[in-house]
């Protein structure tokens, strides 16, 4: 029988459980637990083609509704393992899956910061820098009314 965890969606201090601050929070990692199709598998799946001087890639992938143009190889190749193949082989401990590492490693940092950027305006909390800029463009928008 598989081991699964259950997360409960019931705050801890409503179960009596005092909050552990940041530094007390069990950190994430990640770790590469499948493998890549590689570049050469894939590399029949895309058509160079050449439109107005430029040079593109598109997706020959059986039955492909995104018949985009990728800049380059490794565009039309990430295309292809993320919408096609489904690739996922970056897990982080916390049991999610992410089809690049980088995603993978921003999904663990945040995790692991907590959310220390702060709106200079109403001083609302974001894990994600870009979060915090987006939703601080809008409080700029909305002192302008």
């Amino acid at each position: 029988m598989q081991n699964t965890t259950v997360h409960s969606m019931t705050p801890p201090q409503a179960l009596g459980q005092p909050l552990l601050p940041p530094s007390e929070f069990p950190q994430h990692t990640f770790s590469q637990v499948g493998t890549l199709t590689s570049f050469s598998d894939l590399k029949i799946y895309i058509i160079k083609t050449n439109d107005e001087g430029n040079t593109y890639h598109r997706c020959a992938y059986p039955n492909c509704s995104d018949k985009g143009r990728f800049p380059s190889k490794r565009h039309a190749i990430s295309h292809i393992r993320r919408v096609h193949i489904k690739e996922k082989p970056f897990m982080c401990s916390c049991g999610k899956m992410y089809a690049y590492a980088q995603d993978a490693k921003r999904h663990v940092d945040t995790k692991n910061q907590g959310r220390i950027h702060e709106c200079s305006i109403c001083n609302k909390r974001y894990a994600r820098q870009d979060y915090r800029d987006l939703h601080e463009k809008c409080c700029i928008l909305k002192e302008r009314v």
